[in-house]
């Protein structure tokens, strides 16, 4: 941006297959905002294929303007335009008067396949985007597998999704002597990873989010389907059938520190019976309700309600309905957290009954048995 301030010259880069490569300079035709460029365009000495229209900046320092070219060798014609800006005032200016345009049809200026998410990614955070967003998911569903594993390796009952179970997960992980020494985060773990649904939910929208389909429909009116990758358009546009869009690792990034990490810890805490217990107090279950009420806002109300009247605003109907990242993962997650607060109205209602016998004496009889069936 600031070398396009001072220049007094807009570079272009012309390849001209069907002429060997050739390319006559007269023949480029550029133009700002329909008006022509009176210079003709030079051709550098050092790249057959880099020339120069000499412009003046001054005029195109505010507002939001459009770079045409247009060049014909006698057999057929390219044209070519793109939005530009000079300065970040004309870009703010110009979103705050076209607030009530859908954000898709602000930054696809032109046509899909220009837009390659350069507002907010960095080049060199790109690099480091594109680790967090395969590294991260790989290794949380890695971290599920083994923990959802180890829990049916070392416990001793029947897991199923009642809060008969849960408590019996809970009470057996944190009240055992055997246990007694494990790091309290991971006992929670543990006791995230006794519920499948919980677990199935992390560990497939993990991996959709990374590696399948955002969307499916239009985009704004082409039709193609948004990935992490980008945009694949069906049937193709002017610029091609691919879009990349780098902003999606951005956001990809995001919604793991601010969706899905404090996800893991919410179940990590709030899984825990405490109305059943011993311990609990009439103000200790008060103040944890306000927590999990305020837990259930920011999930739901941030990351579903609110998502989903942006998402309506600025999608179309057939992208915004067919799509599991805006819709159908949010959704499932708010009646996981339903499902929550249910099971916190339980252990708040009802005392779930102790294990009829402890572990030691589980292994004891499962060694036992074991041992008769070698023989």
């Amino acid at each position: 941006m600031e070398f396009a301030r001072s220049s007094p010259f807009v570079h272009l880069f012309v390849f001209d297959i069907g002429k060997n490569g050739v390319v006559q300079a007269d023949r480029i035709v550029c133009a700002i905002d329909g008006e022509p460029l009176s210079s003709i365009a030079e051709p550098s000495e050092s790249n057959p294929h880099l020339f120069r229209i000499r412009w003046d900046p001054a005029k195109y320092r505010r507002g939001i303007h459009f770079l045409e070219v247009s060049y014909s060798n006698g057999l057929y014609t390219a044209n070519y335009s793109h939005p530009f800006f000079l300065t970040p005032e004309s870009l703010s200016a110009f979103l705050l008067q076209n607030s009530s345009l859908s954000s898709l049809d602000i930054l696809d200026a032109t046509s899909p396949g220009r837009n390659v998410g350069g507002f907010l990614v960095n080049s060199y955070l790109v690099p480091v985007l594109f680790t967090l967003a395969y590294t991260l998911p790989l290794l949380f569903v890695l971290f599920f597998i083994i923990g959802r594993l180890t829990l049916l390796h070392i416990f001793p009952y029947r897991l199923d999704d009642s809060p008969e179970s849960r408590y019996h997960v809970y009470h057996h992980l944190f009240r055992r002597k055997t246990f007694q020494n494990t790091p309290l985060f991971f006992k929670a773990f543990l006791l995230v990873c006794s519920d499948r649904w919980v677990v199935y939910f992390l560990i497939a929208s993990l991996l959709w989010q990374t590696f399948g389909f955002w969307s499916f429909g239009k985009f704004p009116t082409e039709f193609g389907i948004q990935s992490l990758w980008g945009i694949l358009f069906l049937f193709g546009t002017e610029n091609g059938n691919y879009s990349l869009w780098l902003d999606l690792y951005l956001w990809h990034v995001m919604m793991l520190f601010c969706f899905y990490i404090p996800l893991m810890v919410y179940f990590g805490v709030f899984m825990i019976p405490h109305p059943a217990l011993p311990e609990a107090t009439s103000a200790s279950k008060w103040s944890r309700l306000v927590a999990h009420v305020l837990c259930v806002i920011y999930f739901v109300g941030i990351f579903f309600l609110l998502k989903l009247y942006l998402c309506w605003v600025n999608f179309h109907n057939i992208s915004f309905l067919f799509s599991p990242v805006f819709l159908w993962i949010p959704l499932a997650n708010s009646v996981l957290l339903g499902r929550e607060l249910y099971f916190e109205w339980y252990f708040t209602k009802n005392n779930p009954k102790k294990p009829l016998y402890d572990s030691t004496d589980t292994v004891l009889i499962t060694n036992s048995y074991c041992s008769v069936c070698s023989k």
